[in-house]
């Protein structure tokens, strides 16, 4: 069902006896729908067969006594907007009614049923009432405002109501329904040939007269709202000028529809990327499947920095990669870029798809990965969809072995390297690596250690914008790519410039997607002890949290600033809960980390009790609790680790920290940590 049918609906529920009804912003049809429900309860006069505003206001004149006198004589009236403002000079007379005024915020674009022709005619005449000699003109301005909306192609024209302001603060008992919560609609970005599908409608508000199957021109308000259902998602084209489109948005969001402004986007003139889009589609159908499609990315906007965000497909994220690259090896101009998007974003498709390209053309794509768990992710997952290019080097590969890889990037076997900053540290000419071969792109993945880990400890990360200095003056030129779900963009945090210089980054493109968490609750909660120790007291809450954890039944990680405080925890939890709990250190193995992460992906243990070493690049769907011992003392560690909850957006988690003064201390002691699984 429509839901302009629901909406009149609510509004007709919404009548409780009231003396006066007024109508605004509602079309013949949907007045009549509203008069059914209301006969015999209720009067109005009969305007059938008038077609004119001037012919309107000479009736409403005409009857102004009946309907003051039915008022007094205690009948119900229902009256139009239009009724309304005529009457108002005369509703002193009738002060102890109720009102109810119902306003229909779906009619948005056109609550004066002109073309814009006549509207426009209408705004000329507007400007000096005292020169029209147009009785229409001047009975039109009596009700309505025609005001000039701004559009990238010219003037498109609005009628809106007066402001009913003045005329309820007059009144004694007034109520409005919907009583409605603007919600500014986000602004994104689509290209028409992705406005297809059935689910999708458009009110084009651009005055370019755009024309498809689902995309509605102003004069087809009606359709346009008539079309509305659930499951919908509406776009207004160029609606960012437009007035009551947060109202449309907020009254479509008791529905569950989605509203967003639309902006047609500026097509890039690609010099080198235009020459492999139907290899790029090649690749992405050979392996990621016939189906596969690009993700379309929520973006903050570079260009306004207010906060406003728009849409960006990964596919032109993939052109512009392709394209630096080329400008680079052609000796242009280039830029290198910085993307930020939570885990499970699909990050991993913006370098492997071209480098299978790149693969292609005898160039290679090296990876720097912190974890070797990873590394081994990466690779398993590029084997599964069939990517035979793809290598990776650590220290759990035997020399031999490591040898034999080597050799393969070199001959041409292998285009897709992954490797540790430590082992690139080891490597002054990248020839030991790529041989003869040109490097394509650099990744940095999980960029944002090398900022918090590159100064606190694994000092290789902070020396990666040096090590890739010395490669591009020796052997050539190549754009970085630096990925990561956590980092800040702009003021005193902004780790995104800071990442940038660490890396001698070249004026990067940053794509800084929305990566807000909205299924996470944050509970801080902050204590004095009134007696006793601070270790023990502190030591005693966070116990009591984990116990209280599984005895919910909650998935759980607790992260602890040092190995000793989670051995601790997990010594003084229960036995027979203990089995349900592990500890992952900077001390725990390669091999028992990877029994721990699966157990725990499993739910064959509920809780891991962890210090930072844990977490990085794992992507757990359902834990439901990250509780810290102690708030780290670098922000961007915060939220990286509290967003390994609620990975799946069905999951209420919740980030818990039991807070006092004295847990400052342990920034000033935080040492170094070991994790004896990298490199």
């Amino acid at each position: 069902m429509a839901i302009i049918d629901d909406f009149l609906k609510e509004c007709v529920e919404k009548v409780d006896n009231h003396d006066v009804v007024v109508l605004v912003g509602f079309t013949k049809e949907q007045t009549d729908y509203i008069r059914a429900y209301l006969k015999p309860k209720y009067n109005w006069v009969d305007y059938r067969g008038v077609t004119t505003y001037k012919k309107l206001s000479e009736v409403v004149n005409d009857n102004l006594i009946n309907i003051l006198f039915e008022l007094k004589q205690g009948k119900k009236i229902l009256l139009s907007y239009e009724e309304l403002l005529l009457l108002a000079p005369q509703l002193n007379f009738v002060k102890d009614k109720n009102y109810l005024i119902l306003k229909n915020p779906l009619n948005i674009v056109l609550p004066l049923e002109y073309s814009q022709s006549l509207l426009s005619d209408l705004y000329s005449k507007s400007i000096d009432l005292s020169d029209s000699d147009d009785e229409e003109v001047t009975a039109v301005f009596q009700f309505y405002n025609v005001i000039p909306i701004e559009t990238k192609n010219g003037l498109l024209f609005h009628g809106e109501c007066r402001d009913l302001g003045e005329i309820i603060s007059t009144l004694q008992s007034v109520e409005i329904f919907p009583q409605v919560i603007g919600m500014e609609p986000p602004i994104v970005q689509r290209k028409i040939s992705e406005i297809n599908d059935s689910k999708i409608l458009v009110m084009d508000l651009s005055g370019q007269g755009i024309f498809s199957e689902h995309i509605f021109q102003p004069r087809e308000i009606q359709r346009f709202i008539s079309s509305i259902c659930t499951g919908v998602e509406i776009f207004f084209l160029n609606g960012e000028n437009w007035p009551g489109i947060a109202d449309f948005a907020g009254l479509l969001s008791n529905y569950d529809i989605t509203v967003k402004k639309l902006e047609i986007p500026v097509s890039k003139e690609y010099q080198y990327a235009k020459n492999y889009k139907d290899k790029v589609h090649a690749v992405l159908r050979k392996h990621w499947g016939k189906d596969a499609t690009f993700r379309i990315y929520s973006m903050y906007r570079n260009d306004k920095r207010d906060g406003s965000l728009t849409e960006v497909s990964q596919e032109d994220i993939v052109y512009e990669i392709i394209e630096q690259v080329y400008s680079a090896k052609n000796n242009e101009q280039y830029q290198d870029i910085f993307f930020v998007a939570s885990t499970g974003a699909g990050k991993s498709l913006l370098y492997q798809l071209p480098s299978k390209i790149f693969h292609d053309e005898n160039m290679v794509t090296v990876v720097i990965t912190p974890l070797k768990s990873l590394m081994t992710d990466q690779y398993q997952d590029a084997r599964i969809k069939g990517l035979r290019h793809v290598v990776y080097i650590n220290s759990d590969v035997p020399y031999a072995e490591r040898q034999v890889r080597l050799e393969g990037v070199k001959q041409g076997t292998y285009s897709l390297l992954y490797i540790s900053p430590e082992f690139l540290q080891r490597v002054y000419d990248i020839r030991q690596i790529v041989g003869d071969r040109e490097i394509a792109l650099f990744v940095v993945d999980e960029a944002h250690c090398v900022s918090s880990w590159g100064k606190d400890f694994r000092a290789d990360y902070g020396y990666l914008g040096r090590y890739i200095a010395r490669y591009k003056n020796r052997d050539g030129r190549f754009p970085i790519l630096a990925l990561t779900a956590t980092a800040v963009y702009g003021g005193p945090l902004d780790t995104i410039a800071e990442i940038s210089m660490d890396l001698k980054m070249q004026n990067p493109i940053i794509y800084m997607t929305d990566v807000k968490r909205k299924n996470i609750s944050i509970n801080i909660k902050k204590f004095q002890f009134s007696t006793g120790k601070y270790d023990k007291n502190k030591h005693q809450i966070a116990l009591s949290r984990v116990k209280q954890f599984l005895e919910d039944n909650r998935k759980f990680i607790v992260y602890s600033p040092y190995k000793t405080t989670s051995n601790n925890l997990f010594i003084d939890i229960d036995a027979k809960k203990r089995e349900h709990v592990r500890v992952y250190t900077g001390e725990t193995t390669y091999e028992e980390g990877l029994a721990i992460l699966d157990d725990f992906k499993r739910g064959a243990v509920r809780g891991v009790i962890a210090t930072k070493a844990f977490g990085m690049g794992v992507d757990i769907r359902d834990i439901e609790v990250v509780y810290h011992y102690a708030i780290p003392a670098n922000l961007a560690d915060y939220v990286q680790e509290i967003g390994r909850a609620g990975r799946d957006a069905t999951v209420n988690a919740e980030a818990i920290c039991d807070f006092h003064p004295k847990d400052f201390g342990y920034w000033r002691t935080d040492k170094p940590l070991n994790f004896g699984v990298l490199s």
